[in-house]
């Protein structure tokens, strides 16, 4: 959930709030390794993390 004084990072609305907080550090902290194979991977991890919470059935799974 958005709300004006405390938006969430782009693609994170259907990650719970408990998670929000390490979906915005997280890349952070992988940017500055500047690995680009780790940037990746972590960027299609939390993608595709994002797509269950989305996905009732998924996330029943």
């Amino acid at each position: 959930m958005t709300t004006p004084d405390r938006p969430q990072p782009a693609g994170s609305g259907s990650v719970p709030e408990t998670d929000v907080h390490a979906f915005a550090v997280e890349p952070i902290d992988t940017l500055r390794t500047a690995d680009h194979a780790a940037i990746t991977q972590l960027l299609t991890a939390w993608q595709h993390t994002a797509e269950v919470y989305s996905d009732p059935v998924l996330l029943a799974a």
